[in-house]
């Protein structure tokens, strides 16, 4: 596998789900549903964490790849916090608590002892836009705390501790790596009950949060909202071999094993994937997943696969086609606009196997998983889902969502004084209207033509 599989370094495009291919640039959360938008004190160039009764609403746990590393370790209380805005009101960097810092600035595309900086977050850069997903994680309320592969927790008195971990430590058997993400959930429900928790993994860091997901999904993953994967190889790659050369036995073997078995293994993930609570997020160009012989580069190292490795599949694939039927919803591919490509420029300083954390798409996706009670025209402000809607000449009332995301949307209503069953495909809010679009509807088994938005007031272009 490419040498660069591992954390986020310097470096949503409009992401494309595919089940059917669609866009979800018009899906994006800013915040919590049950609570109102962080509050930006005065100065700050992002929103405040929303904390109440002693918790925060919002926890995202973020996950590096293989040979990355955080020297540091510490232990602090989040919740003393004040902002997690990469920048300062003076724009200057913001420095977090030892043991936060790290993976902290790795994943804000600050410079480290690893990767040099990207401007991303920066005020002269992205730090205003959907390439910054730190900065968006924090104007919705978020605190960020980084996973270790040598073990962090958060106490019941909330303080946070975090192990110093190695490249080496990154290596060791996934079952280590996945229990110790296991405790670190733990602890979280334990100090926090309230708290809600969003993971966001890149590279092998995604294995670990698949690894666990999987375990875990049949039974409920509370307090666990949403995982997401970011260019990860949930289903091995076929070069694992090189792998094994490259990264020793243990990640070897989970990756060759993963790729023999993928089509069963993805029916596996597919089937516990109900409602959505796991979104893999790929390019079709990432190096990481491009052949051994590289017609420019020569003999590189790399996995193979391109988006096989990365996202769901419904049917034998050789993941070549982004377009391909056989992707199985809510898979994303992030790179239709060049800049997220994995052989194209990059945005702002992150390239390569790192551009999908940039990818303004990619933050698209990450923010529609931390608020499901709202979804907002990109750009726009939240839009509550709908209480009533008019579907078919059927009037539905008392609306109540079990599911939305940008492939498809599922609740129950009230029609003629019965309970029906409603499915929403491709489900968009209208441009500046309080009106919804859909590519297909169901109600109660009824199917319904495509309803689209006015043609004088259309949706924000994907």
């Amino acid at each position: 596998m490419h040498v660069d599989l591992a954390g986020p370094a310097g470096g949503t495009t409009v992401p494309r789900v595919i089940g059917c291919v669609l866009a979800l640039g018009c899906v994006l959360a800013a915040i919590a549903a049950t609570v109102a938008p962080a509050a930006r004190a005065a100065g700050e160039r992002c929103g405040a964490p929303l904390v109440g009764g002693g918790q925060p609403a919002l926890v995202a746990i973020v996950i590096d790849g293989a040979t990355s590393k955080e020297p540091n370790s510490g232990s602090s209380r989040p919740l003393q916090v004040p902002n997690w805005c990469p920048a300062l009101p003076d724009g200057s960097e913001r420095r977090m608590p030892a043991g936060i810092e790290d993976g902290y600035r790795t994943w804000a595309g600050l410079q480290t002892v690893e990767r040099p900086p990207t401007t991303t977050c920066r005020p002269d850069g992205g730090l205003g836009s959907d390439a910054c997903l730190v900065g968006r994680l924090a104007d919705a309320g978020a605190i960020v705390l980084p996973y270790s592969y040598a073990g962090s927790r958060v106490d019941e008195a909330g303080e946070f501790t975090f192990n110093a971990y190695t490249a080496q430590d990154t290596l060791q058997e996934p079952a280590t790596s996945i229990a110790r993400l296991d405790t670190m959930i733990t602890s979280i429900a334990r100090a926090w009950p309230s708290t809600r928790v969003v993971i966001v993994a890149h590279s092998y860091g995604g294995v670990v949060a698949s690894g666990w997901w999987r375990t875990r999904a049949p039974g409920g993953i509370a307090p666990v909202q949403h995982i997401f994967t970011l260019n990860s190889p949930i289903n091995g790659v076929p070069e694992c071999a090189i792998v094994t050369a490259a990264f020793g036995i243990p990640v070897g073997n989970e990756l060759c094993r993963r790729w023999q078995d993928r089509d069963a293994f993805d029916r596996s993930l597919i089937a516990r994937n109900t409602p959505v609570t796991f979104t893999p997020i790929g390019t079709i160009d990432d190096p990481t997943y491009g052949p051994l012989i590289d017609p420019v580069k020569g003999v590189q190292v790399a996995g193979g696969g391109q988006l096989r490795g990365q996202l769901l599949y419904s049917c034998p694939d050789a993941g070549s086609d982004p377009r391909s039927a056989c992707i199985a919803a809510p898979s994303v591919v992030a790179s239709a606009d060049p800049q997220c490509s994995g052989a194209g420029p990059g945005i702002l300083g992150r390239t390569g196997h790192h551009a999908v954390i940039g990818c303004p798409g990619t933050t698209r996706t990450v923010m529609a998983g931390t608020s499901p009670g709202l979804v907002v025209a990109s750009g726009r402000a939240g839009r509550t889902r709908p209480t009533t809607m008019n579907i078919g000449g059927v009037r539905l009332t008392r609306l109540r969502w079990s599911a939305w995301d940008g492939a498809v949307a599922r609740g129950r209503g009230l029609a003629a004084g019965r309970t029906r069953m409603v499915v929403l495909s491709r489900p968009l809010p209208c441009d500046q209207v309080r009106r919804f679009a859909y590519s297909r509807a169901k109600v109660s088994g009824r199917t319904t033509l495509r309803h689209a938005c006015p043609a004088a007031l259309p949706t924000v272009a994907p």
